[in-house]
């Protein structure tokens, strides 16, 4: 599935830039911004417009960093590869900007309790659990993978100056990583009486309203 997203964002991006090669005019858009409501996160993004075109395509690179106590959320960095479609004309200057936004993405996660007791199973006797070769069960995995992808509308426009502020809601899915243990999976599942906090329906993909709000500079023509 990871593969098969990739695979078809990249396409997309190929036949954007394969369509617009008839001209060399392209605008690049960076921006800044913050997203997430459940899970937010900081972003940096860079837009780049075609020549005569209501079509762009870009990278967006996400930052989670929420930590809650007593519950199971995830920091890291998130890539993903974005096309847009303008309803409009959107080098036009002091315009409103309408676009469809669709987006394929990748992310490296973790939940950073390396140092936290918590994270280790004990028995009920408050004995630290061992696996079969001496060492201490961690509950969740260090780092784990995520990736999906959404569609979403957005506002955009652009001042005199070249400074651009963007919104964008919308509606994203998320694979559900493995982010308990194999070692505490396999633990729990030995014995029905094995009973820890775990809870099948604590995160599944996260939360599937997308929004964000960037502000950037239109850098310039290449």
């Amino acid at each position: 599935m990871r593969k098969l997203v990739i695979f078809i964002v990249l396409s997309c991006c190929f036949f954007f830039a394969k369509a617009q090669h008839t001209h060399n005019d392209i605008e690049h858009t960076l921006s800044i911004g913050l997203g997430g409501i459940m899970s937010p996160y900081t972003s940096i993004q860079l837009e780049h417009t075609f020549y005569k075109s209501r079509i762009s395509v870009g990278e967006h690179l996400k930052t989670f960093f929420t930590i809650k106590d007593n519950s199971v959320f995830f920091t890291g960095p998130q890539l993903e590869l974005f096309g847009r479609f303008y309803f409009t004309d959107q080098r036009i200057k002091h315009g409103n900007h309408w676009f469809l936004h669709l987006k394929g993405g990748y992310g490296n996660m973790s939940i950073p309790w390396s140092d936290n007791a918590d994270d280790y199973l004990y028995d009920v006797n408050e004995v630290m659990t061992l696996d079969e070769n001496g060492n201490p069960i961690r509950i969740y995995n260090d780092n784990f993978i995520r990736y999906g992808g959404g569609v979403a509308f957005g506002y955009k426009t652009c001042s005199c100056k070249d400074w651009i502020f963007e919104i964008l809601l919308g509606y994203h899915f998320w694979a559900a990583p493995d982010y308990y243990n194999s070692e505490y999976l396999k633990w729990k599942n030995d014995d029905p009486c094995n009973c820890t906090n775990y809870e099948e329906s604590d995160w599944t993909y996260g939360f599937p309203i997308d929004i964000q709000v960037k502000v950037g500079k239109l850098l310039g023509k290449k």
